[in-house]
Order: C-alpha cells, then sequence, then structure tokens
C-alpha cells in the first residue's frame, strides 16, 4: 500500500523528464539533510513526521536547502505551524496531499487556487485541497444514501473516474495456506516465502486506514493468533 513511492512520484519523474531520489532505508534528518544540500531536489514527498525532525535538525545548522521550493506531505495532517516554520525559515511551502492505490494514486492536491493570497491561502493550504480533473467524489451513508458536501457529515467516501479501480475481483472461497504458499513460490524467491501463516477477519488499521503493524504484532506476541507453520519439504 506505499502506494505514493512506487506508483505516483516515480510515473510522475518519468513522464515530465525528472530525476527522481530515493533515500533508501536512511530516513533520518542528517541524510536527508545530505541529501538535500548535495542533490538539490526541487520537490520533495513524506509524511509530516519526517519534516519535523528535519525541520529540528536545521536549526542551528547551516544546511543549503535552497533548492527545495515544495513539499508534498501525506499519511497524516500536517500541523499548520510545521507549514508556517518551514516557509518562514527556510522559503519551502509544504503542500497537503491526499490519494489511496485505488487511484493511481493522486486523490487531491491543497496547492491554493489562482489568486488565493494571505490568510485566505494559508487556510486553504490546511484543507486536503482540490481532486483532480476527471474525477467525482461524494461521501455516502450506511444504506448507500449521498451525504451533503458541508464538511461536517461524516461516511464512507466514494470516487470515480478514468484511472480509478472499479471493482477487486475474486471469489470468496477459502484460501489454504498450502495453495498460497505454491502460488507465491511461483514468483518471489524461496527465501521470501512465509514459514507462519495466520488467518483473521479484518486486518487492524490506524486512523488514517493504513495496516496497523503494532497491533498484529501484540496480538502474535500475547498468543492471540492461532499460527500454522509450513516450510517448504
Amino acid at each position: 500500500m506505499f502506494h505514493a513511492m512506487s506508483w505516483g512520484l516515480p510515473y510522475a519523474a518519468f513522464v515530465s523528464g525528472a530525476s527522481v531520489i530515493m533515500p533508501d532505508r536512511f530516513l533520518q534528518a542528517a541524510p536527508i539533510a545530505e541529501m538535500i544540500a548535495a542533490e538539490r531536489p526541487t520537490l520533495a514527498g513524506a509524511v509530516p513526521t519526517i519534516w519535523t525532525d528535519l525541520l529540528g535538525y536545521l536549526d542551528g545548522r547551516d544546511v543549503d536547502t535552497a533548492s527545495l521550493r515544495e513539499v508534498i506531505v501525506g499519511g497524516s495532517a500536517c500541523p499548520p505551524a510545521l507549514m508556517h516554520a518551514f516557509h518562514e525559515r527556510h522559503g519551502i511551502e509544504i503542500v497537503h496531499a491526499w490519494g489511496m492505490t485505488e487511484m493511481s494514486p493522486l486523490g487531491s492536491v491543497a496547492r491554493p487556487p489562482a489568486g488565493a493570497t494571505g490568510e485566505d491561502a494559508w487556510r486553504y493550504r490546511y484543507t486536503q485541497g482540490r481532486i483532480p480533473a476527471g474525477v467525482a467524489a461524494r461521501i455516502v451513508g450506511p444504506s448507500g444514501e449521498p451525504l451533503p458536501a458541508d464538511g461536517a457529515s461524516v461516511g464512507e467516501l466514494e470516487v470515480r473516474g478514468p484511472w480509478v479501480t472499479a471493482r477487486y475481483v475474486g471469489d470468496d472461497g477459502p484460501d489454504p495456506p498450502e495453495e498460497l504458499r505454491e502460488f507465491l513460490a511461483k514468483s518471489v524467491a524461496h527465501w521470501q516465502l512465509p514459514e507462519r501463516w495466520a488467518f483473521v477477519d479484518a486486518v487492524p488499521k490506524t486512523s488514517v486506514g493504513k495496516f496497523d503493524k503494532k497491533v498484529l504484532r501484540s496480538r502474535y506476541a500475547e498468543g492471540g493468533l492461532p499460527v500454522r507453520e509450513l516450510t517448504a519439504p
């Protein structure tokens, strides 16, 4: 589900002729600051916590970040104070974005409308912005009835568009571990094949809809997951 870095930005860079700089596993503030100073990127993207750490690192250090004009954040809401701090101290604009893997992945971007200035522009930056052209979105209630777009209604989000996934395919039949392992063996390395299998009715998720790995690890450690050993002969 880590869609932005695998589907979004690499493809956008390809069609626009831009270079892509990937930090690999070095997501701490120091190596990111060093990479920005050395490689001179103009656009960057990451979750807000990355930029919170980087801001603290940059304070009191002479790091050249002048090339970086805009930062796209997603995964969780960016604190307004963080947006103002980067704008005032480093001249970098932080922009909210939201999306899903099923949308390939862009769903909305909060760049202020043309002509918006001052507080009007800032108030817009605090939102999730506008959906892209060609995509329709709405909120529906428990029975599928459309709810008003009033900024207060709570329901399930539905989107549609030319590049939006229409549906999930496949039946709901049983998936024995033996068959799953046999299927995976055709496409992944032997050392990547799972040796322990556990099935749950639903994968726990965080407040922003991502898989909550901490809950799964806790259940496993407490013996709350029925685990089956299955190794290759």
